[in-house]
C-alpha cells in the first residue's frame, strides 16, 4: 500500500524537480503568461491546436534530451511513451509530429521564429532576447 502511494505521487515530484531546471520558451506573439498543468498536458499532447486568441499552437522539442525527459516526466509519460503518444496521433490522422530540432540552440531560433510556437527548454539555455520565457507548472 505504501508503495502504490509513492508510485502515484512519483509525476508529481518529477514534475516540481523539472521546474526548477526548465522553462518555457515561446514565440513572443503568444499572449499566455502562465500555463498550467493541464494546459501543458494537452498543448505538448496534441489536445490543444490553438491559443485562447485562436493562433495555431506549434510544438517544438529537441531529441534525445535531457531537457526533454524531464517534460516526458511533466506530462506522466516516459520518453518513448511519448513519442508513441505522437506517432499514435500521426497514424490515425488526428495530428501531426511536433517539428524536433537537436540542440536547444535551434529550438530557441524555431521557436522565435514561429508565431504561436511553444517549446520546452533547460533555464540555462534560454537565449537573452527572441523568446518569451514562460515558468514551468
Amino acid at each position: 500500500m505504501r508503495l502504490a502511494s509513492v508510485l502515484l505521487g512519483l509525476p508529481l515530484l518529477l514534475a516540481s524537480l523539472a521546474s526548477a531546471e526548465d522553462v518555457l520558451v515561446a514565440h513572443p506573439s503568444v499572449q499566455t503568461n502562465e500555463i498550467d498543468q493541464p494546459m501543458l498536458r494537452d498543448l505538448f499532447l496534441g489536445r490543444r491546436t490553438t491559443w485562447p486568441n485562436g493562433q495555431r499552437v506549434v510544438v517544438v522539442m529537441l531529441r534525445g534530451s535531457t531537457a526533454n525527459d524531464r517534460l516526458a516526466a511533466a506530462l506522466g509519460k516516459t520518453p518513448q511513451q511519448l513519442i508513441n503518444w505522437w506517432k499514435r496521433l500521426v497514424f490515425t490522422g488526428e495530428g501531426n509530429m511536433p517539428e524536433q530540432v537537436e540542440s536547444d540552440e535551434q529550438l530557441a531560433a524555431r521557436v522565435a521564429a514561429i508565431p504561436g510556437a511553444i517549446g520546452w527548454i533547460d533555464r540555462r539555455d534560454v537565449p537573452p532576447t527572441g523568446v518569451k520565457v514562460l515558468p514551468t507548472p
